[in-house]
């Protein structure tokens, strides 16, 4: 045997080993319920940010400011995170409870939606909202009246992302070439969305951030 044969074995043995510590490790005990914890503080949380929004939606002070808004739509973008999460534990304990070992990359896309939706829109969401502050410091003056373009805007432009990132995860994937033993979204993706969800994390980290 030669030292390129000996090498590649060697590589690939060391992936396999990785990717098997990383099987084992997204479907331990501790994962899920460390999953179920994040997601119980998230919905938690979130619901009741919406509860006193729509609670006190009729004081004319809450409604009339859109940092107000923001938050709102912030919050209910959280919520779906936290579901997305629940979601994932539950069928994460599904699966082993059921020693599923073989997934079709569009059900791991499936479950994995809202959480991939739900970061992408919460990109949007916090990024708005920087861009809110920014407003109130840089221009105090003329702040106070709420732009309702903008705020319906950024509404649309948040649903957009939403969708769009699941699009993305979903176009190009081909159940009948393949199946996975790890069911994640980051492997199951069709081709393009690494690259693009890359892309759109950095821009809008540098947009925050910047």
């Amino acid at each position: 045997m030669n030292n390129n044969s000996f090498n590649l074995i060697k590589t690939t043995s060391t992936s396999f080993y990785q990717i098997n510590l990383l099987e084992q490790l997204d479907s331990s005990l501790f994962i899920n319920l460390l999953r179920y914890l994040i997601a119980a503080n998230s919905i938690g949380t979130n619901t009741f940010i919406l509860y006193l929004f729509i609670r006190f939606y009729r004081f004319r002070s809450l409604r009339s400011t859109q940092c107000n808004l923001f938050i709102a739509a912030n919050a209910g973008v959280e919520l779906i995170i936290g579901l997305g999460t629940a979601l994932r534990g539950s069928f994460q304990f599904y699966v082993l409870i059921n020693s599923i070992t073989k997934f079709s990359h569009s059900l791991c896309v499936w479950i994995g939606s809202p959480l991939t939706g739900g970061f992408a829109a919460n990109q949007i969401t916090i990024l708005v909202l920087a861009l809110d502050r920014l407003a109130a410091v840089a221009t105090p003056l003329k702040y106070g009246h709420k732009n309702k373009l903008l705020v319906f805007g950024s509404l649309f432009l948040t649903i957009a992302i939403f969708i769009g990132a699941i699009w993305l995860s979903l176009w190009g994937i081909d159940d009948s070439q393949s199946s996975s033993t790890q069911c994640s979204m980051g492997i199951n993706a069709g081709p393009l969305f690494s690259v693009v969800w890359s892309f759109f994390a950095q821009c809008s980290t540098l947009l925050v951030f910047g």
